[in-house]
């Protein structure tokens, strides 16, 4: 008998143990709650935001990157013009970039840079030349602080970001 015993409580231990299987999910709670859903697409919306500014600002920091470049190239060709064509000189005193007898408008490849660069939305280009010195200006796209910086190349070799583009009549980065 009590060997019966311990064989109907081994049984019912098995019956028991059969009863607390998990039964199989029936359609509505098979899936995710409504707030779960919504959580996720909050999610999903947050990151696309943040992706989405990431991507602008890399746009905006690669038209500063050309700016940049075609300035930079502005004082290489100068350097060419200085030695051929100005005759140790860069051209007559120019406060702008479309001034007459001044290497920015006689030199054709420096005038297509500048042209180059002014084509871009936004962006204005500021030349000044003595004869003997001169200076580029140009605004950047991305403003960084409360300034709208200007990317200035000079003779003396200044390649800098400024706040302002040079005075009239100073040929040189402030």
């Amino acid at each position: 008998m009590s060997n019966r015993g311990f064989t109907q409580s081994l049984e019912n231990d098995i019956v028991l143990t059969k009863v607390r299987r998990a039964k199989p999910m029936s359609f509505f709670s098979a899936g995710f709650t409504l707030i779960e859903v919504m959580v996720v697409i909050a999610i999903i919306g947050i990151l696309s935001v943040i992706v989405i500014v990431n991507m602008n600002n890399a746009r905006l920091r690669a038209v500063d990157a050309r700016i940049k470049m075609e300035i930079n190239s502005i004082r290489r060709a100068a350097a060419i013009y200085y030695g051929g064509a100005g005759n140790e000189s860069y051209g007559n005193n120019a406060n702008s970039c479309n001034a007459n007898s001044s290497m920015f408008k006689e030199d054709g490849v420096i005038a297509n840079l500048i042209d180059s660069v002014e084509d871009i939305d936004g962006v204005s280009v500021t030349c000044r030349s003595n004869g003997s010195n001169f200076a580029v200006s140009a605004d950047l796209v991305s403003v960084v602080g409360d300034f709208d910086d200007n990317w200035c190349i000079d003779s003396s070799g200044a390649a800098r970001i400024t706040d302002d583009p040079p005075a009239p009549n100073v040929p040189f980065c402030p």
